[in-house]
């Protein structure tokens, strides 16, 4: 999947269909290979880390990442 960037920060906007977020976390996850909700909000424009945090739980729960003893989620 194509998640446009702006140019100036490099950062990649927030979707706003959930599908398209959740996948654009899950490869920013896999790209950082572990972080925080906070370092993948980010990684987006208007990524807001309550939103993360709440998809990265979900990914955790389907089994696409997993917390770390340290707090933080890894693909």
């Amino acid at each position: 999947m194509e998640i446009p960037t702006n140019s100036k920060t490099g950062n990649a906007a927030w979707l706003k269909i959930l599908p398209e977020q959740i996948t654009a976390e899950s490869e920013a996850l896999k790209s950082l290979g572990e972080a925080d909700a906070e370092t993948i909000a980010r990684t987006f424009r208007r990524g807001c880390a309550g939103s993360v945090e709440s998809l990265l739980e979900t990914l955790a729960g389907l089994g696409m990442a997993e917390m770390t003893d340290a707090g933080r989620y890894a693909t």
